[in-house]
C-alpha cells in the first residue's frame, strides 16, 4: 500500500514522453493532478486541461461563501483555474476557493503546484492543505504576482487541497476591489491507498454447471474505491493462468486523467481452456484476484472457487434426455470399507418417461478424496444395456469420489457423484521378539500401506499393566518417511516383577491424507525385572 497513480487535469496536451503502457507509467511514475503544461516526467503525472473533464469530475471542485468571488478556468491562457472577486464591499471571513480531494480509501501525502496571486487590502491569496480532525487547514503558502512552484508534504492524512481568496477580516466588510486574484496549475499529487479492491462477483459458464470441458467464460466483476482496479488476473492450482488489464481514460502521454479511481470498476471475461497446461482432469482451484495502482506493494483481494473438468470422457452418440441415479450394491451413496476392499458401482439411466436408457455412452471416474486430486477413468467408457444400467468394480485405493457421467453434448451433462470412505491399513511390529528384561531397549515399527502413505502423522500409544492408553513417550508423535514406516524405541529400567505392555499406533485424520483415522492390531510384550 504504496503511493497510488492518479491525476487530473492540465491546460496544455502534455508531449509524450514514454511509448510504455499507460499501467507501467501509472505504476512507475507517482500520482499527481496537472493544470497547463505538465514538466519533464519525474515522480508525478501530467494530464490533461480541467475543460476538458469539466468541474466536479474528481479533481478541483469551486465553492464559495459569498456571491461577489468566482470561480474561472482560464485554460486557453495558461493560467489554470482562478478565484477572481466583484467590485463590491465583501462580508468577513468569506470567500471563493477550488478544492481538490483524494478518492476514497486514499490520502494526499505530498505534491507540488504553480500558483500567483494579487492581494489587495484585506484580501488574500492563500494555498492551504487539510487533513482529519485538524482545527484549522496548515498554510503551503501565499502566492505572490508571478507564477511560482509551491512543494509541500503532509504531516499526516491529507485530505483537502485548497487554494483559496478569502477576505481576512474578522469584523467590518473587506473593501469594494476587483485587483485580488488566484490562480493554481501544474497541481500534481502523491497519494496513499488505503482502499483494497474487491472482486464483487464471478460467473459465466466456466461455474455455471458441475463439470465442465473444452474452453469456458468466467466473468469476474471488481470494484476498487481508491487508486482504482488495474489488473485482473486468474489462477490455476495456485499458478498465474492468465490476466486481463482494466481500461482507463488516458492522455496523450499515457497516463489517466482525473484524480479519481481508474477505473472503480471493471467487467471482464476470461476464456479458460481446460485442455492447457495449468488445468488437470478432476478438481481445480480457480484463484481470480484483483489488483490495484498502489506503487511497488499493490493492494490486492482474491476469490476463490472450484471446478471439476472432465474431457476425458467421449461425449456420446446416443444422446437422448436421461436421469441417472448412482449407488454402491447394495444401495448406498456413501460407504465404509477397508483398505483393499473392492466395492461394486452400479448407475442407472432412465427417460423422463421411466423407460430405460439405452445404449448411452457413460464413464466412470474416481478421485482421491484430497482438494485439487486428478480423476482418472477407472474402466473405458461403458454402454448402457437394455435396463439402463452399467456396473463397475472400483480399484482398491484410498478414500475418493467417484462418479459417473453421461456427456449430451459440450455443455449438456449428467453426473452424480458417491463417496467411498477407506479405514488405513497400518500395521505395528515390535522387536526384539520373547520376553525382555531391565536393561533391555524395544523398538515399535509401524507401517502405513497403499497411497499417500510417505510423511504422514502416526501416534504411538501404550498400556501399561493396570493402566489406560497413554502416549508411548515424549516423543510418541512421528512422521513416517517415504516408504511409510516410522520407528521409536524405549530401553526398560525399572520393571518389577513380570509385568505384561500393551502397545498400539493411531493413524489420526490430517489434511491431504485421504483415509479415515485408524490404527493397528495390538501388540503384546511381556518384560521381567531379571
Amino acid at each position: 500500500m504504496l503511493a497510488t497513480r492518479q491525476h487530473l487535469l492540465a491546460s496544455e496536451a502534455p508531449k509524450p514522453t514514454s511509448a510504455r503502457a499507460p499501467y507501467l507509467a501509472l505504476a512507475l511514475l507517482g500520482a499527481a493532478i496537472a493544470f497547463a503544461s505538465p514538466a519533464k516526467a519525474g515522480p508525478y503525472l501530467a494530464v490533461q486541461c480541467a475543460a476538458h473533464l469539466g468541474a466536479g469530475h474528481g479533481g478541483f471542485h469551486f465553492s464559495r461563501s459569498s456571491p461577489d468571488f468566482h470561480g474561472v478556468r482560464a485554460c486557453g491562457s495558461g493560467d489554470g483555474l482562478g478565484v477572481t472577486h466583484e467590485r463590491s464591499p465583501t462580508e468577513p471571513g468569506r470567500y471563493g476557493v477550488w478544492v481538490a480531494t483524494p478518492p476514497a480509501g486514499t490520502y494526499f501525502t505530498r505534491g507540488r503546484l504553480v500558483a500567483r496571486g494579487r492581494r489587495d487590502g484585506a484580501y488574500r491569496p492563500r494555498l492551504l492543505l487539510d487533513a482529519p480532525r485538524r482545527s484549522a487547514p496548515d498554510s503551503i503558502g501565499s502566492p505572490l504576482p508571478g507564477f511560482r512552484t509551491f512543494e509541500w508534504r503532509a504531516g499526516s492524512r491529507g485530505d483537502r487541497l485548497m487554494a483559496e481568496l478569502t477576505c481576512t477580516r474578522r469584523t467590518n466588510r473587506c473593501g469594494r476591489t476587483d485587483k485580488p486574484k488566484m490562480y493554481v496549475k501544474r497541481a500534481r499529487f502523491h497519494l496513499f491507498d488505503t482502499s483494497p479492491p474487491v472482486v464483487t462477483g464471478l460467473g459465466g459458464p466456466l461455474l455455471g454447471a458441475p463439470v465442465q470441458r473444452a474452453t469456458q467464460a468466467l466473468t469476474v466483476n471488481a470494484r476498487d474505491a481508491g487508486s482504482g482496479v488495474r489488473t485482473v488476473l486468474v489462477r490455476t492450482n495456485g499458478k498465474l493462468f492468465d490476466s486481463v488489464g482494466s481500461s482507463c481514460n488516458i492522455g496523450a502521454d499515457q497516463l489517466a486523467l482525473g484524480l479519481s479511481p481508474c477505473p472503480n470498476s471493471a467487467h471482464s471475461s476470461v476464456s479458460v481452456d481446460t485442455l492447457l497446461p495449468g488445468v488437470h482432469e478432476g478438481q481445480n482451484s480457480i484463484t481470480v484476484c484483483v489488483d490495484d495502482y498502489a506503487d511497488a506493494s499493490p493492494n490486492e483481494r482474491c476469490a476463490k472457487r472450484r471446478i471439476r473438468v472432465d474431457n476425458d470422457c467421449p461425449i456420446s452418440d446416443v444422446t437422448p434426455k436421461l436421469r441417472a441415479r448412482v449407488a454402491f450394491a447394495g444401495g448406498r451413496t456413501v460407504k465404509r470399507v477397508k483398505f483393499g476392499r473392492r466395492p461394486r458401482v452400479v448407475g442407472t439411466f432412465a427417460r423422463p418417461s421411466g423407460g430405460p436408457g439405452q445404449g448411452a455412452l457413460v464413464c466412470v471416474s474416481e478421485r482421491p478424496a484430497v482438494t485439487n486430486s486428478t480423476e482418472r477413468l477407472i474402466v473405458p467408457p461403458l454402454r448402457t444395456d437394455a435396463r439402463g444400467r452399467i456396473s463397475a468394480r472400483l480399484p482398491a485405493g484410498p478414500s475418493r469420489l467417484v462418479y459417473v457421467t453421461y456427456w449430451r453434448g459440450t455443455e449438456r451433462v449428467v453426473t452424480r457423484a458417491i463417496r467411498l470412505r477407506v479405514k488405513p491399513r497400518l500395521t505395528l511390529r515390535v522387536r526384539p521378539r520373547g520376553r525382555l528384561h531391565n536393561g533391555q531397549t524395544m523398538i515399535l515399527r509401524a507401517r502405513l500401506r497403499g497411497p499417500f502413505h510417505a510423511h504422514r502423522e502416526v501416534r504411538f500409544l501404550a498400556k501399561p499393566p493396570g493402566g489406560r492408553w497413554v502416549p508411548f513417550s515424549i516423543h510418541f508423535v512421528k512422521r513416517t518417511n517415504h516408504d511409510g514406516v516410522a520407528h521409536v524405541s524405549h530401553t526398560f529400567r525399572h520393571v518389577s516383577g513380570t509385568q505384561k505392555f500393551r502397545f498400539k499406533v493411531r493413524v489420526p485424520h490430517q489434511t491431504g491424507y485421504p483415509y479415515l483415522a485408524g490404527h493397528s492390531h495390538v501388540q503384546r510384550k511381556t518384560v521381567t525385572a531379571g
